[in-house]
């Protein structure tokens, strides 16, 4: 079977179609209560809200320190956030203010820590080898957090 050959004024057509399609599903996702990314809810309409859904019975939250993306395992008991040699070398982190040694690594202050919308200041963290990635108390405590369940599912909620 042949294609036709379309002339100009029926591809203009297709394209105008084809961008009042993508507006369509921009203002439908925008109407959408939330949108989930990687386990991670942002609450449209509500920017004070960060939502993680549990992955393998835990929560991870998603943190900028400095320019690098990691996910670190929320830990209540953890004083500090909680980072590895391992990640700090391998994105070249070396911009930090070195506090103390302690058990186990070393006590530092990252000047940006970015959680969702919010950007932390002089975030204090532990740098260590061969540790879990963890979010202590140093950026939980500068958000309120509460458990949702919603849909069978046990959400941890940020709040600021």
């Amino acid at each position: 079977m042949r294609m036709k050959k379309l002339g100009f004024d029926q591809r203009l057509v297709i394209n105008e179609i084809l961008i009042a399609g993508m507006l369509l599903l921009v203002f439908w996702a925008a109407s959408s209560s939330a949108v989930e990314v990687g386990g991670v809810h942002s609450l449209l309409g509500q920017e004070k809200i960060l939502e993680l859904a549990p992955e393998k019975m835990r929560h991870n939250l998603p943190v900028r320190v400095e320019k690098a993306l990691g996910y670190f395992m929320v830990d209540q008991g953890a004083g500090e956030l909680v980072v590895t040699r391992e990640f700090v070398a391998g994105h070249g982190l070396w911009d930090y203010h070195f506090i103390k040694e302690v058990p186990g690594g070393d006590l530092v202050e990252f000047k940006t820590v970015t959680v969702g919308q919010w950007t932390l200041n002089d975030v204090a963290a532990i740098i260590c080898d061969d540790c879990q990635m963890l979010a202590g108390q140093s950026i939980l405590n500068q958000f309120t957090l509460e458990n949702r369940a919603r849909d069978g599912v046990d959400y941890l909620t940020l709040t600021r």
